[in-house]
């Protein structure tokens, strides 16, 4: 491992923050968002840190494990196999937001993360055996860009925040 993205390079360093960072997620899985399905939170903000931070790995890791402790707080509503599906979903969305920070910069990341995960996620679930059927999409549309929104633009802001202050 090259670097973390926090000055300090190695493996465990980067355990230690990937570590953290799934923490935060599993507590802001806790934290709800307006939404039918009640895995809609908080969740993917420091999967989307990490990916804006440190990178593709680390940002598909902490995505995958927030959106599993969001859906195990809210009792797994869509079923638990449908979920292990949204978590690898949530972990491409993770990985690609890094590659497109790379490429498109921070404000390219944000319009991509909002769009994959909002618009082109519900769409292409809503396609794959579910409890709500194809009326997924149309139920967890807005909800889900609202909660994309806020999720990365947080995430953008600390990451600006602590870019601004030197720690990254």
């Amino acid at each position: 491992m090259q670097g973390n993205g926090f000055g300090r390079s190695g493996v465990t360093a980067g355990l230690v923050w990937q570590g953290m960072l799934i923490a935060l997620a599993a507590v802001g899985g806790m934290i709800k968002l307006p939404a039918i399905v009640g895995s809609v939170a908080l969740d993917s903000l420091p999967g989307y840190f990490a990916a804006l931070s440190i990178g593709p790995g680390p940002g598909a890791i902490v995505a995958a494990f927030g959106h599993l402790a969001s859906a195990l707080v809210a009792g797994f509503p869509l079923t638990l196999p449908f979920h292990l599906l949204v978590a690898v979903v949530m972990a491409a969305i993770g990985a690609s937001t890094a590659v497109v920070r790379r490429a498109a910069g921070i404000w390219g990341a944000v319009a991509w993360a909002v769009l994959t995960n909002g618009v082109a996620a519900p769409f292409l679930l809503s396609l794959v055996p579910n409890p709500l059927g194809r009326s997924l999409f149309a139920v967890m549309l807005v909800p889900l860009v609202a909660a994309s929104a806020i999720n990365v633009g947080l995430a953008a802001a600390a990451h600006a925040a602590l870019r601004r202050a030197k720690v990254l």
